[in-house]
């Protein structure tokens, strides 16, 4: 079932299935904007960031070192 909410306060009408954050802290307005996603991805060196108790997946990690590697593996195994 696809998904519609308004993002922050601009009222834009989204169709967001996979929401990657990287290097987000979860600003409640960031947070509020995108809890209705079907899948949350945070990438974030702080363990301890808000946006990490939403996520369903959690990287913990830098981001210039996360996503070269997210890129390598996906390019790897995708056709």
């Amino acid at each position: 079932m696809t998904q519609i909410y308004k993002c922050h306060r601009l009222f834009t009408v989204l169709f967001i299935f996979l929401h990657i954050a990287v290097g987000i802290s979860g600003q409640i307005q960031h947070i509020a904007g995108m809890q209705e996603s079907s899948i949350i991805i945070s990438i974030n060196p702080d363990a301890d960031a808000p946006i990490n108790t939403i996520a369903d997946y959690v990287i913990t990690g830098d981001m210039e070192t996360v996503v070269p590697k997210l890129i390598k593996y996906y390019k790897k195994n995708s056709k």
